[in-house]
């Protein structure tokens, strides 16, 4: 009992968390819309938490993945670690392809668009989870590390090898966004998980950051 009311989050510390995340995900979308010119729709985070091995079957129940989608996942080290997961439903259209590569898209074959396109999904997840995370600890006052971005594609990612990271008996937290490219057709989902440790880490820095705006 004492550990679950470690990793509870009351109201207050929910309510922190959000606003947090809010001013994060907006500061995210504003540094990538700086980069590539294109605006951002942020919906509002949701915040979940559940045991560790339930991970799996949320990220499939939260994102829908087919022979299109692309995943970003970029894991994060310090007193704040975990991973961020960046979703990808569709591939992205020929005019955004264009717009995001600088070039036309009927220049390049399929081959070339698909690896150019990696790169450019690779680019944005980099550039969102980076801002991302970055305002959650400048904020918090803290630092992380990052290890470089990897992307997979298709329907075969099953979110299993999330629970290498963690140990089983322990809680998660993740906040989660859907955002969609205005005037183009891409959307995607923002999922950020962190670590049991982190999460009693966390309840503190938040009663700091509360308290600084007393």
């Amino acid at each position: 009992m004492a550990e679950k009311s470690m990793t509870n989050f009351n109201e207050m510390e929910k309510q922190i968390l959000q606003e947090i995340m809010n001013i994060a995900f907006g500061s995210a979308s504003g540094d990538l819309e700086d980069v590539i010119d294109v605006s951002i729709v942020l919906h509002v985070p949701e915040i979940n938490i559940l045991p560790i091995k339930q991970l799996p079957e949320y990220m499939k129940k939260s994102v829908e993945l087919n022979e299109s989608s692309t995943v970003i996942e970029e894991k994060f080290w310090g007193e704040f670690s975990g991973s961020a997961i960046l979703v990808f439903p569709e591939n992205l259209s020929s005019d955004l392809l264009s717009i995001l590569s600088g070039q036309d898209s009927n220049s390049f074959d399929t081959s070339d668009a698909d690896i150019m396109e990696k790169g450019i999904l690779l680019e944005i997840g980099n550039i969102l989870i980076g801002a991302c995370i970055g305002k959650i600890t400048e904020l918090l006052k803290t630092v992380v590390t990052y290890t470089p971005p990897q992307a997979s594609t298709g329907e075969t990612e099953d979110f299993d090898h999330l629970l290498e990271d963690y140990q089983s008996e322990n809680t998660a937290i993740t906040l989660k966004t859907f955002f969609k490219f205005k005037e183009h057709n891409l959307q995607g989902n923002l999922i950020i998980i962190t670590s049991h440790d982190s999460i009693l880490w966390l309840k503190t820095a938040l009663d700091s950051f509360l308290e600084a705006y007393r």
